[in-house]
C-alpha cells in the first residue's frame, strides 16, 4: 500500500512539474504556406491592381515606404519593375494596427512590419507582377489580394450561400 501511495504522489508531482515547465511563449509558430498555382486561379478572384508582399530581411533595409505612399529603394531592379508596372502606392498591410510600446516587440517578432500592400493600375497584370517581383529575391511572399466573400444565409436550403461573383466553387 505504501508503494502505491508513493507512486501516486510521484505521478502527481511529475504532472505539476510538467505544467510549470510549460511557459507561454511569444515566439510565433509558423506553418508551411500552401502552394497556390496562380495560373489555375481566375483573375476575377483577385482585387484589381493590388498585391501583398512580405519583405525579406535584406529588403527591409533597402526599401523605405514614405508617408505619402511612395516607395524609395536602392535596388535598381525593383525600381525598374515599379516603373514598368506603374506602382501607384505602397503602404503597410497592417497599417490600422498601431502597436503600443509594449506590443511593438511582438509586432516585429511576428514580422507584421514586413508586410506591405502595393497598388497598381486596375488593368495591371497581377500574375506577371507577382512572377517578376518574386524573381527579385527581395520578398518572402508576393501574392494577390484575394477578393473576400460575405456569406448569406439561404433560408430555403438551411445552409450558407456565397454571393454569386462568377467564381466556380
Amino acid at each position: 500500500m505504501n508503494i502505491v501511495r508513493s507512486i501516486i504522489i510521484v505521478l502527481i508531482l511529475s504532472g505539476f512539474t510538467n505544467l510549470s515547465a510549460q511557459t507561454v511563449s511569444s515566439k510565433p509558430v509558423r506553418g508551411e504556406r500552401p502552394y497556390i498555382n496562380l495560373e489555375k486561379v481566375p483573375n476575377i478572384a483577385f482585387e484589381p491592381g493590388k498585391i501583398s508582399i512580405k519583405l525579406n530581411r535584406i529588403a527591409l533595409t533597402a526599401i523605405l515606404i514614405n508617408n505619402n505612399g511612395t516607395i524609395s529603394t536602392t535596388n535598381n531592379t525593383l525600381n525598374k519593375l515599379n516603373k514598368q508596372y506603374g506602382l501607384l502606392t505602397a503602404k503597410p498591410l497592417f497599417n490600422d494596427i498601431i502597436p503600443s510600446e509594449k506590443n511593438k516587440v511582438l509586432h516585429e517578432r511576428w514580422e507584421l512590419n514586413r508586410w506591405m500592400t502595393l497598388q497598381f493600375g486596375a488593368d495591371a497584370d497581377i500574375k506577371s507582377i507577382i512572377k517578376d517581383y518574386l524573381q527579385t529575391g527581395l520578398f518572402e511572399v508576393v501574392e494577390p489580394s484575394y477578393k473576400k466573400h460575405v456569406l448569406k444565409e439561404d433560408k430555403k436550403a438551411d445552409k450558407p450561400k456565397a454571393e454569386d461573383d462568377g467564381l466556380a466553387r
